[in-house]
Protein backbone atom coordinates (compact mmCIF):
# COMPACT_ATOMS: atom_id res chain seq x y z
CA UNK A 1 0.00 0.00 0.00
CA UNK A 2 1.01 3.61 -0.48
CA UNK A 3 -0.34 6.90 0.80
CA UNK A 4 -2.01 9.29 -1.65
CA UNK A 5 -3.48 12.69 -0.98
CA UNK A 6 -7.22 12.80 -1.53
CA UNK A 7 -7.80 16.09 -3.34
CA UNK A 8 -11.48 16.14 -2.32
CA UNK A 9 -10.81 16.42 1.41
CA UNK A 10 -7.04 16.89 1.70
CA UNK A 11 -6.78 13.74 3.81
CA UNK A 12 -4.44 10.90 3.06
CA UNK A 13 -5.88 7.52 2.18
CA UNK A 14 -4.36 4.14 1.58
CA UNK A 15 -4.15 3.03 -2.05
CA UNK A 16 -3.40 -0.57 -2.96
CA UNK A 17 -0.97 -0.92 -5.88
CA UNK A 18 -1.02 -4.37 -7.49
CA UNK A 19 1.91 -3.56 -9.79
CA UNK A 20 4.37 -1.50 -7.70
CA UNK A 21 7.51 -2.40 -9.69
CA UNK A 22 8.71 -1.30 -13.13
CA UNK A 23 6.82 -2.84 -16.04
CA UNK A 24 9.83 -5.02 -16.87
CA UNK A 25 9.06 -7.02 -13.71
CA UNK A 26 5.77 -8.32 -15.18
CA UNK A 27 4.58 -10.49 -18.05
CA UNK A 28 1.87 -9.14 -20.35
CA UNK A 29 -0.74 -11.17 -22.23
CA UNK A 30 -4.31 -12.43 -22.34
CA UNK A 31 -5.97 -15.03 -20.11
CA UNK A 32 -5.62 -17.48 -22.99
CA UNK A 33 -1.83 -17.24 -22.61
CA UNK A 34 -1.84 -16.83 -18.82
CA UNK A 35 -5.03 -18.49 -17.54
CA UNK A 36 -6.35 -18.25 -14.02
CA UNK A 37 -7.76 -21.53 -12.78
CA UNK A 38 -11.57 -21.43 -12.55
CA UNK A 39 -12.52 -20.86 -8.92
CA UNK A 40 -15.62 -22.88 -8.04
CA UNK A 41 -15.00 -23.36 -4.28
CA UNK A 42 -15.97 -27.05 -4.26
CA UNK A 43 -12.80 -27.94 -2.34
CA UNK A 44 -13.89 -25.88 0.68
CA UNK A 45 -15.97 -27.01 3.66
CA UNK A 46 -18.74 -25.04 5.33
CA UNK A 47 -17.39 -21.95 7.14
CA UNK A 48 -13.86 -22.35 5.73
CA UNK A 49 -12.17 -19.03 5.02
CA UNK A 50 -11.71 -18.42 1.31
CA UNK A 51 -10.15 -14.95 1.47
CA UNK A 52 -9.61 -12.57 4.37
CA UNK A 53 -8.02 -9.14 3.96
CA UNK A 54 -6.71 -9.27 7.54
CA UNK A 55 -4.64 -12.39 6.93
CA UNK A 56 -4.15 -12.70 3.16
CA UNK A 57 -0.68 -11.92 1.89
CA UNK A 58 -1.35 -9.35 -0.80
CA UNK A 59 -0.40 -10.47 -4.28
CA UNK A 60 -0.22 -14.17 -3.35
CA UNK A 61 -2.65 -16.96 -4.23
CA UNK A 62 -5.06 -17.09 -7.16
CA UNK A 63 -7.50 -14.85 -5.27
CA UNK A 64 -6.97 -12.51 -2.36
CA UNK A 65 -9.01 -9.86 -0.57
CA UNK A 66 -8.04 -6.23 -0.19
CA UNK A 67 -11.10 -5.60 1.97
CA UNK A 68 -13.30 -7.95 3.96
CA UNK A 69 -13.94 -11.63 4.51
CA UNK A 70 -15.39 -14.35 2.29
CA UNK A 71 -16.18 -17.82 3.62
CA UNK A 72 -17.59 -21.04 2.23
CA UNK A 73 -21.29 -21.47 2.88
CA UNK A 74 -23.56 -24.18 1.58
CA UNK A 75 -26.45 -22.68 -0.35
CA UNK A 76 -29.03 -25.11 -1.68
CA UNK A 77 -26.60 -27.86 -0.74
CA UNK A 78 -23.70 -26.52 -2.82
CA UNK A 79 -20.56 -24.77 -1.51
CA UNK A 80 -20.46 -21.09 -2.44
CA UNK A 81 -18.20 -18.16 -1.59
CA UNK A 82 -20.23 -15.97 0.77
CA UNK A 83 -19.65 -12.50 2.21
CA UNK A 84 -21.48 -10.14 4.54
CA UNK A 85 -18.77 -7.46 4.39
CA UNK A 86 -20.29 -4.09 3.42
CA UNK A 87 -17.24 -3.12 1.32
CA UNK A 88 -15.86 -6.43 0.07
CA UNK A 89 -13.00 -6.30 -2.49
CA UNK A 90 -11.25 -9.30 -4.06
CA UNK A 91 -8.67 -9.48 -6.85
CA UNK A 92 -7.50 -12.16 -9.23
CA UNK A 93 -3.76 -12.71 -9.13
CA UNK A 94 -2.54 -14.14 -12.46
CA UNK A 95 1.04 -15.41 -12.35
CA UNK A 96 3.43 -17.40 -14.52
CA UNK A 97 4.85 -20.17 -12.34
CA UNK A 98 7.49 -21.05 -14.93
CA UNK A 99 9.07 -17.61 -14.79
CA UNK A 100 7.85 -16.81 -11.27
CA UNK A 101 6.45 -13.48 -12.38
CA UNK A 102 3.19 -11.64 -11.87
CA UNK A 103 1.04 -11.27 -14.99
CA UNK A 104 -0.72 -8.15 -16.26
CA UNK A 105 -3.63 -9.05 -18.50
CA UNK A 106 -4.11 -6.93 -21.63
CA UNK A 107 -7.36 -8.08 -23.25
CA UNK A 108 -9.33 -9.88 -20.55
CA UNK A 109 -12.70 -11.12 -19.42
CA UNK A 110 -13.99 -11.89 -15.93
CA UNK A 111 -17.17 -13.94 -15.50
CA UNK A 112 -18.92 -14.69 -12.20
CA UNK A 113 -22.09 -16.45 -11.13
CA UNK A 114 -23.46 -14.41 -8.22
CA UNK A 115 -26.53 -14.06 -5.99
CA UNK A 116 -27.57 -11.21 -3.70
CA UNK A 117 -29.45 -12.68 -0.72
CA UNK A 118 -30.21 -9.50 1.24
CA UNK A 119 -29.31 -5.82 1.39
CA UNK A 120 -27.88 -4.02 4.42
CA UNK A 121 -29.85 -1.22 6.02
CA UNK A 122 -29.03 2.31 4.92
CA UNK A 123 -27.30 1.22 1.74
CA UNK A 124 -26.34 3.92 -0.81
CA UNK A 125 -27.86 3.80 -4.29
CA UNK A 126 -24.59 2.67 -5.91
CA UNK A 127 -24.53 -0.55 -3.87
CA UNK A 128 -24.46 -3.77 -5.83
CA UNK A 129 -22.04 -6.14 -7.52
CA UNK A 130 -19.15 -4.70 -9.49
CA UNK A 131 -16.46 -6.23 -11.71
CA UNK A 132 -12.98 -4.77 -12.07
CA UNK A 133 -10.83 -4.98 -15.18
CA UNK A 134 -7.42 -3.54 -16.06
CA UNK A 135 -7.01 -2.82 -12.37
CA UNK A 136 -3.53 -1.50 -11.59
CA UNK A 137 -4.23 0.25 -8.29
CA UNK A 138 -7.37 0.73 -6.21
CA UNK A 139 -7.51 4.23 -7.71
CA UNK A 140 -6.89 3.28 -11.36
CA UNK A 141 -9.21 0.78 -13.05
CA UNK A 142 -12.30 0.04 -15.10
CA UNK A 143 -15.43 -1.17 -13.29
CA UNK A 144 -18.74 -2.54 -14.56
CA UNK A 145 -21.61 -2.41 -12.09
CA UNK A 146 -25.08 -3.82 -11.50
CA UNK A 147 -26.58 -1.55 -8.86
CA UNK A 148 -29.40 -2.16 -6.41
CA UNK A 149 -31.61 0.30 -8.31
CA UNK A 150 -31.12 -1.52 -11.62
CA UNK A 151 -28.65 0.92 -13.14
CA UNK A 152 -25.89 -0.76 -15.15
CA UNK A 153 -22.72 1.29 -15.59
CA UNK A 154 -19.23 1.10 -17.01
CA UNK A 155 -16.88 3.58 -15.35
CA UNK A 156 -13.21 4.37 -15.24
CA UNK A 157 -11.45 5.45 -12.08
CA UNK A 158 -8.34 7.59 -12.64
CA UNK A 159 -6.34 8.84 -9.65
CA UNK A 160 -9.36 8.11 -7.48
CA UNK A 161 -11.91 10.02 -9.59
CA UNK A 162 -14.75 8.19 -11.38
CA UNK A 163 -16.02 8.97 -14.88
CA UNK A 164 -19.11 7.22 -16.24
CA UNK A 165 -18.43 5.92 -19.75
CA UNK A 166 -21.83 4.31 -20.36
CA UNK A 167 -24.99 3.45 -18.43
CA UNK A 168 -28.44 1.97 -18.96
CA UNK A 169 -31.39 1.22 -16.67
CA UNK A 170 -32.70 -2.31 -16.31
CA UNK A 171 -34.68 -4.18 -13.64
CA UNK A 172 -33.44 -3.96 -10.04
CA UNK A 173 -31.46 -6.90 -8.71
CA UNK A 174 -33.86 -9.63 -7.57
CA UNK A 175 -32.92 -11.22 -4.27
CA UNK A 176 -31.97 -14.92 -4.25
CA UNK A 177 -31.89 -15.07 -8.05
CA UNK A 178 -28.59 -16.24 -9.49
CA UNK A 179 -27.16 -14.14 -12.28
CA UNK A 180 -24.20 -14.39 -14.61
CA UNK A 181 -22.13 -11.20 -14.86
CA UNK A 182 -19.27 -10.68 -17.31
CA UNK A 183 -16.94 -7.79 -18.08
CA UNK A 184 -14.73 -7.95 -21.17
CA UNK A 185 -11.99 -5.56 -22.30
CA UNK A 186 -10.65 -6.00 -25.81
CA UNK A 187 -8.46 -3.25 -27.24
CA UNK A 188 -10.45 -0.09 -26.41
CA UNK A 189 -13.86 -1.80 -26.32
CA UNK A 190 -15.39 -2.44 -22.87
CA UNK A 191 -18.39 -4.79 -22.83
CA UNK A 192 -20.68 -5.70 -19.92
CA UNK A 193 -22.85 -8.83 -20.01
CA UNK A 194 -25.74 -9.86 -17.77
CA UNK A 195 -26.94 -13.46 -18.09
CA UNK A 196 -24.85 -13.81 -21.27
CA UNK A 197 -26.57 -10.85 -22.92
CA UNK A 198 -24.56 -7.78 -23.93
CA UNK A 199 -26.14 -4.90 -22.02
CA UNK A 200 -23.77 -1.96 -22.47
CA UNK A 201 -20.58 -1.18 -24.32
CA UNK A 202 -18.12 1.70 -24.14
CA UNK A 203 -14.86 2.72 -25.77
CA UNK A 204 -11.87 4.03 -23.84
CA UNK A 205 -8.11 3.62 -24.03
CA UNK A 206 -7.01 5.05 -20.66
CA UNK A 207 -5.85 1.66 -19.39
CA UNK A 208 -4.26 -1.09 -21.46
CA UNK A 209 -3.45 -3.74 -18.84
CA UNK A 210 -4.03 -4.86 -15.25
CA UNK A 211 -5.88 -7.54 -13.34
CA UNK A 212 -9.56 -8.33 -12.71
CA UNK A 213 -11.59 -8.50 -9.53
CA UNK A 214 -14.91 -8.28 -7.72
CA UNK A 215 -16.44 -5.65 -5.44
CA UNK A 216 -19.62 -6.27 -3.42
CA UNK A 217 -21.27 -3.45 -1.48
CA UNK A 218 -23.79 -3.45 1.39
CA UNK A 219 -25.21 -6.92 0.87
CA UNK A 220 -25.06 -10.54 1.93
CA UNK A 221 -24.06 -12.16 -1.35
CA UNK A 222 -22.56 -15.35 -2.73
CA UNK A 223 -20.49 -16.32 -5.74
CA UNK A 224 -20.58 -19.81 -7.23
CA UNK A 225 -17.61 -19.39 -9.54
CA UNK A 226 -15.13 -16.93 -11.00
CA UNK A 227 -13.35 -17.44 -14.27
Amino acid sequence: YSQHNNTNNNRKKMVYNHYPEKQSHYLFGTPNKFPLKKQCFSEYHDNDTIVNSKTDKKGHGSLFATSGLMICKKILGNPSAYTETHNFRMLCNPTCSKEEKKVAWTDSRILILATVHSWHEGLPCWSGIHLFSRYTTSDDLYVASYRVDGLLTIKKKVNGDYTTLQSVKTEPIILDREMSLGFECKDDVLSYYVNNQLMIEARDDTFQWGTCGVRIDYSNSSIDYIK
